[in-house]
């Protein structure tokens, strides 16, 4: 239909008296929406606002609109007006919630989310974020319930499925998250999300061939997905130097809120409390110490030994442990980085003591690292590091829990290579592991006096 055509047309509608009615000018609206005129959708809905200023549909789309633009203030008006038009309107507070929990306003959020389920209990994606938002406040079992039920209406959508398997892979039911994550990779087999979430439970099951199989069906998908690739690594036997950084970044943001208490008083790890037995005489000193800790997570070993340092700086890869370092305050200074990068950045000479507490389990060949260290302590410097002990043939090898073990071996020849002399080397017992304690080493280097 040619443009005069239209004009007709929209004459024909306006009427006699050249006044378009509010149900129009929606229409309008509607029309320019549809083909992407958002400047003449808006003018439509603001002059359908004027004539008709509880218009509801106006009053929804206005409010998409200055959400589309990223106006969140006023799209949070329009929808919560929307919502006092037409109060059961699930889209109206699906939008709301969204932006709720958008500025932090969680309680709020998980309100408006439940509105709109009671409205229209098959909308899966409000299921879906009131779930993670449940979660994230430590009711998983509620989560898990909510979701269930959702899906009841809505069987087919993958990614209901799959949250919930990682739901449960979180609670620890191993066999129902696998159900869930196997039905959400057969609705829809390019998912990443569900064939990580699926490798990680067929392997915390034992599974090796299942786990290997997810995670060479997630790189198929996604071949930069490089954490996959180090797992498989793993599952096939083989040994990288060192994992991904976005390895350790995820595990341990993902991590930090338990960390602690999941370490010390469940795991009964008590390596930053041996810190100053294991620095006694050279913690006597009167000269000032400038000490770097080398994956300070979340401060525990910067607190102990924060009083005999002049100067105290922690370096970790996890933006999440940083923060808790940083509520901590006992550190100087803070950096995020990864540690090798970061040491090279650092000037010779620059430390008297380096702390690489349960650290050393994160990287396997340590010839870059020594490198770097030995040149940025100061000549009778100490390097103090723990590692998981290594207890058959090779200098390390990585472990199906992903970390690295080391061979104390390894260790001392890096040290003589690296002019270090072995001050102490003692066994200790890291943490609890399958109802056991880990064995380590604590090891205590001195650098030489000259480079």
């Amino acid at each position: 239909m040619g443009q005069g055509r239209h004009e007709d047309a929209w004459r024909l509608l306006v009427g006699i008296d050249g006044v378009p009615s509010p149900d129009l000018l929606y229409l309008r609206a509607a029309a320019a929406m549809q083909c992407g005129e958002a400047e003449d959708a808006e003018t439509a809905l603001n002059a359908c606002l004027k004539t008709a200023p509880l218009h509801p549909g106006a009053t929804f789309h206005l409010a998409a609109l200055h959400l589309a633009r990223g106006d969140r203030s006023a799209a949070m008006r329009g929808f919560a007006q929307a919502i006092r038009l037409v109060p059961n309107w699930a889209e109206a507070h699906y939008n709301l919630a969204i932006l709720q929990a958008e500025s932090g306003d969680a309680a709020a959020a998980e309100t408006s989310y439940g509105s709109a389920l009671q409205a229209k209990p098959g909308l899966i994606q409000a299921a879906i974020n009131l779930a993670n938002l449940l979660d994230s406040r430590g009711d998983r079992a509620e989560a898990i319930a909510l979701l269930w039920q959702a899906l009841t209406h809505a069987p087919e959508f993958a990614q209901g499925w799959s949250t919930l398997g990682y739901l449960y892979l979180g609670a620890r039911q191993l066999e129902a998250a696998e159900t869930s994550l196997a039905r959400a990779v057969s609705i829809d087999p390019t998912m990443a999300d569900a064939w990580e979430y699926l490798a990680e439970t067929r392997r915390q099951r034992g599974d090796r061939e299942g786990a290997r199989e997810a995670y060479q069906a997630l790189i198929r998908i996604n071949p930069d997905a490089e954490v996959a690739g180090f797992h498989l690594a793993t599952l096939l036997g083989q040994t990288p130097s060192r994992p991904p950084d976005s390895f350790v970044r995820g595990l341990f943001d993902g991590m930090a809120n338990e960390f602690e208490h999941k370490l010390v008083d469940v795991l009964g790890y008590r390596l930053p409390f041996e810190l100053t037995r294991y620095l006694d005489d050279v913690l006597q000193t009167p000269t000032p110490l400038d000490v770097l800790d080398l994956g300070c997570g979340t401060g525990l070993c910067g607190q102990a030994i924060k009083p005999w340092a002049h100067r105290l700086h922690g370096v970790d890869v996890s933006p999440r442990m940083m923060e808790l370092a940083r509520a901590r305050d006992v550190y100087d200074m803070l950096h995020e980085a990864e540690l090798v990068e970061f040491l090279a950045r650092c000037q010779d000479s620059e430390w008297d003591i380096l702390l690489a507490a349960d650290v050393l389990v994160y990287l396997g060949a340590l010839e870059a690292l020594f490198g770097q260290v030995r040149r940025v302590l100061r000549p009778g410097g100490r390097l103090l590091l723990s590692i998981e002990e290594l207890d058959t043939q090779g200098d390390y090898a990585l472990r199906p829990t992903g970390r690295y073990a080391h061979a104390a071996g390894y260790l001392e020849r890096l040290a003589a290579e690296h002019d270090f002399t072995v001050e102490r080397n003692e066994p200790i017992p890291l943490r609890r592991e399958s109802g056991t304690m880990l064995p380590g080493r604590l090891l205590r280097l001195g650098a030489g006096r000259t480079h």
